[in-house]
């Protein structure tokens, strides 16, 4: 698709694309709060914890529910991230193109069944099932930076890598 959201001869005909550029904004609609309170800490194992779910639909994508978990009794704290609906027969590619560095603030959701691939970087992509939740584009990149360096002495004992850091 070119700037003005028309397809271009470059678009794959069989799967829906949107292009989104740093200054296009989407509000969700429907948003849910829902606080519960006198939960089960499954840290401290006390009734005092406060879960607030957030539900909310993602345009392009589908319905996720967001889930904090609070005690104050021991601070514990817990956030997850629960993707609901039915998943497209069809995959839908959505292009983020980084003009400016706030554009690595942007929030991106990763579900189990999303693969994000980053051609600038020499064909680097984040598997399926990998980093699932809500992150910044930043966080996302930090966290498959530290995965890949954690396990970089394993990858060269097993030689799955050339001769790159050796």
């Amino acid at each position: 698709m070119n700037d003005t959201g028309e397809p271009t001869a470059n678009d794959n005909a069989d799967q829906p694309h949107h292009h989104i550029e740093s200054k296009l904004h989407h509000e969700a609609n429907e948003d849910r709060v829902e606080e519960i309170h006198q939960c089960l800490c499954p840290n401290c194992n006390l009734p005092n914890a406060s879960t607030t779910m957030h539900s909310t639909t993602i345009p392009f994508f589908r319905e996720i529910c967001i889930m904090t978990l609070i005690c104050p009794d021991c601070n514990f704290r817990n956030s997850e991230t629960i993707f609901g609906g039915a998943i497209k027969e069809k995959g839908e590619k959505i292009t983020l193109t980084v003009h400016f560095p706030d554009d690595l603030n942007r929030q991106i959701v990763k579900s189990e069944s999303a693969e994000i691939k980053i051609p600038y970087l020499d064909d680097f992509e984040i598997s399926r099932r990998t980093q699932v939740g809500v992150f910044t584009l930043e966080g996302l990149l930090k966290n498959a930076s530290i995965n890949l360096e954690s396990q970089q002495s394993e990858r060269l004992l097993l030689g799955e890598v050339d001769n790159f850091h050796r």
